[in-house]
């Protein structure tokens, strides 16, 4: 081979490592999203959108649309991912939340509730609102 064949082999080489590199950071491709508003008891929630930014912003306008004053994002996913959120509503008014997500729906919800738990310092309410992402 003379120089310019290795050069261009190289090249070639190269490239292909790059795009091999790529592919896991190419394989999620869509996310999912929940926005809670403790104040309003509302919440919002997103799933297949094409970046996590848009699956924010979906689960964001959602809970704003039912009332949610102080909005603000709970959990992501992205992938073959779910989400969930737990909550322990208080007598006297309040609200304590927790989410989590995981590789399956059951796990998720167990991480928010467990979460929720710790969080509120007493058994909590419900999961709330879940969310998986598929590809």
């Amino acid at each position: 081979m003379n120089r310019t064949t290795n050069v261009l082999l190289a090249g070639v080489l190269a490239a292909g490592l790059v795009s091999l590199s790529a592919a896991p950071a190419m394989a999620a491709r869509t996310f999912g999203a929940i926005a809670i508003s403790a104040q309003s008891g509302v919440f919002g929630r997103a799933t297949g959108a094409p970046s996590q930014a848009e699956a924010e912003r979906l689960a964001m306008a959602q809970c704003a649309q039912l009332g949610g004053a102080d909005c603000r994002l709970a959990t992501w996913t992205r992938g073959k991912y779910c989400g969930a959120l737990a909550v322990k509503t208080f007598q006297g008014g309040g609200m304590s939340w927790a989410a989590s997500t995981a590789p399956t729906l059951e796990q998720a919800k167990s991480g928010a509730m467990e979460r929720c738990q710790q969080e509120a310092k007493t058994a909590c309410d419900d999961v709330i609102a879940d969310v998986c992402s598929a590809d």
